[in-house]
């Protein structure tokens, strides 16, 4: 599901602030249009049992940057709307940024990238909907990714949100 478009220069400039000015706050404002969108397509109350799952950045990016900026977003959506959040996935891998690559390329470049903190319980997915969070997707592989990982705790459905579509 996508909550608004890339081309739009509002939306384009918030991602871009947000990722590489470091305006967290900017966050909260991704977050409600996130929010928005769920409402304006009455998926609030479908959705209200979820688990809300950000899409991880990898160690090094984070200590470049800070922060995870989907990890932002996600915590304010779950904030927004009263929903359970976690903070179960890690990014295994220092990949080349996917905006730099080909379709195929970022295929081949996100594959087997991600993994779920041994520590956590996995019985809490059994059963539910996962809502995983990001901040834009292009072809949809790093979300892909992130679902295979999180399929082996067998939820009901996994779904992905994210701010815009490039």
């Amino acid at each position: 599901m996508i909550a608004a478009e890339y081309r739009a220069p509002a939306v384009r400039n918030l991602i871009w602030h947000l990722k590489y000015n470091s305006v967290k706050d900017i966050s909260k404002t991704l977050a409600l249009l996130m929010a928005d969108f769920l409402a304006n397509n009455d998926l609030v109350d479908y959705f209200a049992q979820s688990i809300v799952v950000a899409v991880p950045i990898h160690a090094s990016r984070f200590r470049f940057r800070g922060f995870n900026q989907s990890m932002e977003i996600a915590s304010q959506l779950a904030k927004n709307l009263g929903m359970e959040m976690t903070a179960l996935l890690s990014k295994t891998k220092n990949t080349t940024r996917q905006v730099e690559l080909t379709r195929d390329a970022r295929l081949e470049n996100i594959k087997n990238t991600f993994a779920v903190d041994p520590r956590f319980d996995g019985e809490k997915l059994r059963g539910r909907k996962i809502l995983l969070i990001d901040d834009v997707a292009t072809t949809g592989a790093t979300l892909n990714e992130c679902a295979l990982t999180l399929k082996q705790f067998a939820p009901a459905e996994i779904w992905g949100l994210v701010v815009a579509r490039n």
